[in-house]
């Protein structure tokens, strides 16, 4: 990805007009970055497309590009490129092209916080506890899962702990 720390950036922002808005930046950005721009009197979502300056614009008359937004990276060059036929045939503009192709979650001008998909985590208690001998217990568990042993009647298990993290084993 091509990427400045100074200068013009053109960026695609979802409202129906053709082309791509000018702004001035003096922050690293990179193309297929989302930016939080000014526009008009409100602060929209836009995704820099091009690094280039044109010549023929006056910088005094550019208006200063808002702060980039994080929370995810930016927008694969194919998936730009994607969008930029798809906007080309269906004579559409572009910015309205893009933003109909994101999730509706990255359309807005904030960042993005993933959610935590981890499907296992420790408990505050499970990271304070210590075991206590050799993991036999957990040896055992496993090889009982692998022979097909394991009933998954922890109420017949003998403490707490061994009810709610192991079952129990078929004799």
């Amino acid at each position: 990805m091509e990427r400045t720390d100074a200068g013009q950036v053109q960026v695609a922002v979802d409202v129906p007009l053709f082309g791509t808005f000018s702004y001035l930046t003096s922050c690293a950005v990179e193309v297929g970055q989302r930016v939080c721009v000014p526009f008009g009197g409100r602060q929209l979502c836009g995704v820099v497309v091009n690094l280039a300056s044109q010549p023929d614009l006056d910088p005094a008359k550019l208006r200063s590009l808002g702060r980039p937004l994080s929370g995810v990276p930016p927008l694969p060059a194919d998936f730009l490129a994607m969008v930029q036929f798809a906007a080309d045939y269906y004579h559409h503009p572009l910015g309205q092209t893009l933003f109909t192709a994101l999730p509706t979650a990255l359309r807005a001008p904030r960042d993005v916080v993933l959610p935590d998909n981890r499907g296992w985590a420790l408990t505050p208690a499970g990271q304070q506890s210590r075991l206590n001998g050799p993991a036999t217990c957990t040896v055992g568990t496993v090889a009982g899962l692998a022979s097909g042993a394991v009933i998954l009647d922890a109420s017949a298990a003998g403490d707490a702990t061994s009810q709610q993290a192991v079952g129990r084993m078929a004799g």
